[in-house]
């Protein structure tokens, strides 16, 4: 019910996002605040590598207020020394 209330439709949310991140949409949500009204859009882009970006949008204006490297793909990152702690032990595992 949150995305009927939500003044950006599905299908706009979708094209931001595959435009923010230069991909293709795999999953998208609606995530509710207090009161039941759509608080964002939540869109896990999946790029041409393979890799994954999360797409953060308000449903109030349809603009992006984050673009994030997915979860799953941050052993990705890591190897590329951007990511701090966890780092070390990917590393470990990488070489086993």
């Amino acid at each position: 019910q949150a995305f009927l209330a939500s003044p950006t439709s599905l299908a706009q949310a979708t094209a931001t996002a595959e435009s923010a991140a230069g991909g293709k949409v795999a999953s998208i949500e609606y995530q509710s605040g207090e009161n039941g009204a759509p608080d964002l859009i939540m869109a896990d882009v999946v790029l041409a590598d393979g890799s994954e970006k999360t797409v953060a949008i308000n449903p109030a204006d349809g603009k992006v207020t984050n673009v994030t490297l997915a979860e799953n793909d941050q052993q990705g990152d890591e190897q590329s020394g951007e990511n701090g702690s966890d780092g070390a032990q990917d590393g470990e595992n990488a070489n086993n």
